[in-house]
């Protein structure tokens, strides 16, 4: 590692990827302010938001025409909604520690939601949300 490295939150060095508002450590120990932005791989292409692969009725309720992650996407949608209930989206984005709006674009269809989500999702609500193998069934 070259001294400026960037320590991410786990420990591990990595490039100078970061934004703004969290504090980072580099090797060399001095403290940049930013925000760790891990280097993942992007969105798979030619996947566009699930709700997008709506045939008829409305999301998540109505039928999809599309691969079957967008169905995985629209029960997970359902189990979400019906886990959220009555609370605020709000509250329940404060307790999972992520953003309202991906929440909501989430519940829309508008945004894929990646493992940590689904997890702290999971969490928050004392639920399994991703959908099962009776979807791998159909």
């Amino acid at each position: 590692m070259a001294a400026g490295d960037i320590a991410s939150p786990s420990g591990v060095f990595i490039d100078q990827v970061w934004s703004i508002n969290t504090p980072i450590v580099s090797q060399d120990r001095k403290v940049a302010v930013g925000r760790y932005v891990p280097r993942m791989s992007p969105r798979q292409r030619g996947l566009r938001p699930s709700a997008e692969y709506l045939g008829s009725g409305v999301w998540p309720t109505g039928k999809l025409l599309g691969p079957v992650v967008a169905e995985y996407a629209r029960q997970f949608c359902l189990r979400l909604d019906e886990a959220i209930g009555d609370r605020p989206v709000r509250e329940v984005a404060r307790i999972a520690e992520i953003s309202h709006t991906t929440v909501l674009a989430v519940l829309a269809g508008a945004r894929w939601p990646d493992m940590a989500t689904v997890a702290k999702l999971e969490v928050a609500l004392s639920t399994d949300l991703w959908p099962g193998p009776d979807v791998r069934s159909r």
